[in-house]
C-alpha cells in the first residue's frame, strides 16, 4: 500500500470525525477572543499609566509644533521601555494561550502534557532556528559582497526543512506513532509532504489575502473599499481556519490509519 492509499483513507476517516474538526475550529476562535481580550486589557493598562504624565514645560499648544516634538519625545522617553514590555507580554500571552488551547482541546486531559511539550519543543528549536538564519544571512560579509540574497534562499529552504521534520515530528509523537519511522518511513514521508505542502500553500495564499487586505485599507478613499478589504480579511481568515484544520484531522487521521488505530469521532 503506497502513498496514495493512505491518503484518500485519511480523507475518508477526516471525513468521520467532524467533531473533531468543530473542536479544532472552536478552540481557534477561543483564542482570537481570548488574545482580543489580552491586547483590550492591556492597552487600557496602557492608556491609564499614560494619563499620569505630566509635561514639565512651557504650556503645549497646536501653535508650538517645536514644543510638541519636544513633549512627545520626552514621553517616549519615559515609557517606550513600557510598551515594549507590554507589547511583548501580549506576544507571550498570544502564545501561550495558543499552547494551552491547543493541548486542551486536542489532546485532552490525559495527553495535554505530550501536546503541549511539543509545541514549546517546535517553537523553540524553529525560533532558535530562525534566529541563527537570520544572523547568517544578514553577515556584514555577505551584505558587502551582495551574496545575502543567495544566503536568504539557502536560509529558506534549510528553514522550511526544519519545519517539516518539527511537523513530522510532532505529529509521530502526539499519534503515538514513532515507530513507524521504522516500519513506513517512506510512505509517512511521503504522505507528510503531500499534507503540510498543502498546509504550506495554504498560509501562504492566506498571508497574501491579508497583504492585500491590508494594503486596500490604507489605500481606501471611501468607506466601500474599506468594508471590502475587511470583508475579505475576515473571510480568508475563516477560510484559513476551517482548512487548516481539516488538514490537520487529515494528518492525524492518514498516521491512525498507518499505525492501525483508528477510531471514529
Amino acid at each position: 500500500m503506497g502513498v496514495g492509499y493512505f491518503l484518500k483513507s485519511g480523507f475518508v476517516l477526516a471525513n468521520h470525525r467532524l467533531r473533531i474538526l468543530f473542536l479544532d475550529m472552536l478552540w481557534k476562535i477561543i483564542h482570537v477572543v481570548s488574545t482580543g481580550i489580552l491586547i483590550a486589557a492591556t492597552t487600557l493598562w496602557l492608556i491609564q499609566d499614560l494619563a499620569k504624565y505630566q509635561w514639565q514645560g512651557p504650556e503645549l499648544t497646536p501653535s508650538k509644533p517645536i514644543l510638541l516634538a519636544m513633549a512627545f519625545a520626552d514621553l517616549w522617553t519615559r515609557y517606550s521601555g513600557t510598551l515594549a514590555w507590554a507589547g511583548l507580554g501580549v506576544v507571550v500571552g498570544a502564545v501561550a494561550l495558543w499552547i494551552f488551547f491547543e493541548a486542551f482541546f486536542r489532546g485532552g486531559v490525559a495527553n495535554f502534557w505530550i501536546y503541549a511539550g511539543t509545541r514549546v519543543a517546535f517553537l523553540s528549536i524553529i525560533g532558535s532556528s530562525l534566529v541563527v538564519l537570520l544572523a547568517l544571512t544578514t553577515h556584514d560579509d555577505r551584505a558587502v559582497s551582495g551574496g545575502w540574497f543567495q544566503a536568504g534562499i539557502v536560509s529558506l529552504v534549510i528553514l522550511l526543512g526544519i519545519w517539516w521534520i518539527l511537523n513530522v515530528a510532532e505529529t509521530l509523537i502526539r499519534r503515538d506513532a514513532v515507530e513507524l519511522l521504522a516500519t513506513h518511513l517512506e510512505t509517512v514521508s511521503g504522505a507528510m509532504a503531500w499534507l503540510l505542502g498543502l498546509q504550506l500553500l495554504l498560509s501562504v495564499a492566506a498571508l497574501t489575502t491579508l497583504g492585500f487586505s491590508i494594503r486596500m485599507m490604507f489605500h481606501s478613499s471611501s468607506p466601500a473599499p474599506f468594508l471590502a478589504s475587511v470583508f475579505l480579511m475576515t473571510a480568508a481568515l475563516l477560510i484559513w481556519t476551517v482548512v487548516h484544520s481539516y488538514l490537520v484531522v487529515v494528518r492525524y487521521s492518514t498516521i491512525d490509519i498507518m499505525r492501525g488505530n483508528v477510531v471514529e469521532s
